[in-house]
């Protein structure tokens, strides 16, 4: 079995049992905000701990000679901040499977806009079905709300702001090439996850009681879990797409969606209205990020 196959494998799993416990860790949070804040900065100090002890050094940006090119990462770095100040407030009132599918919308974004910048794709019809195929089932999704405690109303206005979230996430990953080949790899890793976290702790800006009572609200062994799936399955995304075609690797992670809908299923049973429609939209989303990426 080939070596990526095997990160992707393990990868997706644990993506999706991050998926999970993302969502059962908030429903006792009071402040999402300071949830991602607290989140973000045990994440990247335990990335800044690994970089040090694995290169035993921290690494240095390069410094290009277009110095507008240094814009690219401050840009990077404020939509993953705007990303991850929504994400555990979507996580809380969505359904994992449900964030799955709206992040399906980060192709659309992120497609045309590499193509744009780097002119390494085509627009292909296969392409073209795709988008169509994620649109569709975002689109039903707004009529799939989940049963518990959020009414249809207030689901409609998490479901836009999940949509500006993606929007945020794809246009940044869009962007990561351009980043890590302005300042150099090593440092934009170490980058993207410290950079965004004063974005994260201002507007509004996080007092250190709130931070305090979060952490007494929520446990801080459950931030630690979610840091370490987090950074443990990137990491194996990494690994993977090192090892092996990029396609095919993000193919195999785009299988997330089906991953977290069976464990959601088992995990979180009765939190979908309608888990036939649902599983055809997970079902009609991957099928559409495959077309995308291939």
């Amino acid at each position: 079995m080939p070596q990526y196959l095997i990160y992707s494998i393990i990868g997706i799993f644990l993506a999706g049992v991050f998926n999970i416990l993302s969502n059962t860790f908030t429903q006792k949070s009071k402040n999402q905000v300071a949830f991602s804040f607290i989140f973000n900065v045990i994440s990247a100090s335990l990335v800044l701990i690994l970089t040090i002890i694995f290169t035993r050094s921290i690494p240095l940006p390069i410094i290009p000679r277009n110095k507008l090119l240094l814009l690219i990462p401050l840009i990077t770095a404020l939509l993953y901040g705007l990303t991850e100040k929504l994400r555990f407030f979507v996580a809380k009132q969505i359904p994992p499977s449900s964030v799955q599918i709206l992040g399906s919308l980060q192709y659309i974004v992120s497609i045309p806009l590499a193509y744009f910048l780097y002119n390494d794709s085509t627009i292909s019809i296969y392409k073209t079905i795709g988008i169509l195929l994620i649109l569709s089932a975002n689109f039903l999704l707004n009529y799939n709300a989940p049963k518990q405690h959020v009414k249809k109303k207030t689901f409609k206005k998490i479901y836009f702001l999940a949509i500006l979230m993606t929007i945020f996430y794809g246009t940044a990953g869009a962007l990561d090439k351009l980043g890590s080949t302005t300042v150099g790899i090593s440092f934009y890793n170490l980058w993207v996850w410290l950079a965004p976290l004063p974005i994260i702790g201002l507007l509004p800006t996080i007092k250190i009681k709130q931070i305090m009572q979060e952490i007494k609200n929520v446990a801080i062994f459950k931030f630690i879990i979610l840091a370490t799936f987090n950074i443990t399955f990137y990491w194996l995304y990494l690994l993977a797409l090192k090892t092996g075609p990029s396609v095919n690797v993000i193919i195999l992670f785009s299988l997330t969606n089906i991953i977290t809908f069976i464990l959601e299923s088992v995990w979180l049973k009765n939190y979908i209205r309608n888990k036939k429609l649902q599983l055809l939209l997970v079902l009609i989303s991957t099928t559409g990020v495959i077309l995308v990426v291939r």
